[in-house]
Formats: structure tokens, C-alpha cells, sequence
């Protein structure tokens, strides 16, 4: 699983919670902070090897999970 950006709706729904208003610069550097930390932690990741680039499938791929779902099962049968 991959870091995602934070979203301003995240930031939003955060504000709303914990009743509190952010300043425009407050959320920009909420947003360059983790556009950093991304960067840092995206070229930080090893290279992944081929056994785990195989069992990467997106979520929207239906028939691809189930035969990943099925290689699992598969493996610790073995």
C-alpha cells in the first residue's frame, strides 16, 4: 500500500471536528509538509522483487483479485 496526499477535504473535515479554522497558510503548509514527507518516503521504498510485483493487483480489477485471492490460498496449502 502506497502514502496518499492529504486532501483539502481531509484538512476540511479535520477543521470541522476539532472546531477550528485554518489560515490559508496554515493549510499550505500542511500541504507542502506532506508533499515533503511523501518525497522522502517514496525514495526511500526499496525496489520490490518480482514475487511481490506479482501479487499487486488493483481493487477495480475483480478477476484479477480473485486469482490473486487463489494464489494465496494456493501457497499456504504448500
Amino acid at each position: 500500500m502506497s502514502a496518499n496526499p492529504i486532501s483539502y477535504g481531509e484538512i476540511d473535515a479535520y477543521s470541522r471536528v476539532h472546531g477550528i479554522s485554518m489560515l490559508t497558510w496554515e493549510v499550505e503548509l500542511i500541504c507542502l509538509l506532506d508533499n515533503a514527507i511523501l518525497a522522502v518516503t517514496r525514495a526511500g521504498q526499496k525496489t520490490k522483487s518480482s514475487d511481490q510485483l506479482k501479487n499487486e493487483t488493483p481493487a477495480s480489477d475483480g478477476h484479477g483479485v480473485a486469482s490473486l485471492l487463489r494464489g494465496f490460498k494456493r501457497k499456504k496449502r504448500e
